[in-house]
C-alpha cells in the first residue's frame, strides 16, 4: 500500500491499542520497476504447489463426541527448543532496551510470531518431502529465527515510514540541522537556535530513538 495509507493506517486507536502490532510488513529491498521476463520455469509451479497444499489439507484428524477437531500436538526437539528459547531471551532483551515505545510493542509480539512460524515451517517442510511431523526441529527453528529477523526489519522502516510523515515542519528542520551524531547538550542548543524548547527536544529524541535518530552511548545519538 502507499505510504499515504499507511500512515491513515496507524492514525487514531489503532496505533495506542496494538492493532498496528499485529500486522507483518513485507517491503522489497529493490523497489525498482522490473522489466519482463521471458524465461520459464522448469516444472508445473501450479501442479507443485497443488499437490503440496493437497498433501496438507488432506491431513487425517480425530475429532471429539461433539465434533469438535482434536489438536495434534508437535514438541519441540532438545536442540530446537533450546535454541527458541535463547532466541527468546535475546528478544527479550531489545524489547527491554527499545526506547522508542511502538517498537518496543511490535518486538514483544515475536515471541508469538515466532512460535507460529515454527509450526508453519515445519509442516511446509513436511508437505514438501523435506522433514517429518513428529517434533518441530533445529531447522525449523532457525528458518523461524530469520524471517522474524526479516520482519523485525520491516516493522522497523514501516514504523520510520508512519513516524516520518507526521513529522511537523519544525522536527524535520531540527533534524536537517543536526549533525550526524551528537551530544544531548550540542543537540539542544541546534534545537533552541530553532525554536525548539530544551524539554520538547528530549521528547522528541527519545520518541524517535530507533527510527530517526540512534542511540550511540549514554549521552551521544546519532542520525538514522
Amino acid at each position: 500500500i502507499q505510504n499515504g495509507i499507511l500512515n491513515e493506517l496507524a492514525q487514531g486507536s489503532r496505533s495506542s491499542n496494538g492493532f498496528i502490532d499485529r500486522l507483518l510488513f513485507v517491503i522489497a529491498n529493490n523497489q525498482d520497476k522490473q522489466a519482463w521476463s521471458d524465461k520459464e520455469p522448469s516444472f508445473d509451479i501450479e501442479a507443485s504447489w497443488a499437490e503440496i497444499i493437497g498433501r496438507l489439507v488432506d491431513m487425517p484428524y480425530k475429532t471429539d463426541e461433539d465434533g469438535k477437531v482434536i489438536p495434534t500436538i508437535l514438541g519441540f526437539s532438545p536442540e530446537a527448543k533450546t535454541r527458541l528459547y535463547q532466541w527468546q531471551r535475546e528478544n527479550t532483551e531489545d524489547c527491554n532496551r527499545e526506547e522508542n515505545d511502538a517498537l518496543k510493542g511490535v518486538f514483544s509480539k515475536f515471541d508469538f510470531h515466532a512460535i507460529r512460524f515454527c509450526l508453519i515451517i515445519q509442516m511446509a517442510r513436511w508437505a514438501c518431502g523435506e522433514a517429518d511431523k513428529t517434533e518441530i526441529d533445529l531447522i525449523s527453528v532457525e528458518n523461524a529465527i530469520s524471517l522474524v529477523d526479516y520482519f523485525k526489519a520491516t516493522a522497523t522502516r514501516v514504523q520510520g515510514i508512519i513516524q516520518d510523515l507526521s513529522l511537523s515542519e519544525l522536527q524535520r528542520a531540527v533534524i536537517a540541522a543536526l549533525p550526524e551524531e551528537f551530544t544531548t547538550e550540542q543537540g539542544v542548543e541546534i534545537a533552541i537556535a530553532n525554536s525548539m524548547a530544551e524539554r520538547t527536544f528530549k521528547d522528541f529524541v527519545k520518541r524517535f530513538t530507533g527510527i530517526h535518530f540512534q542511540k550511540v552511548r549514554h549521552g551521544v545519538y546519532a542520525k538514522l
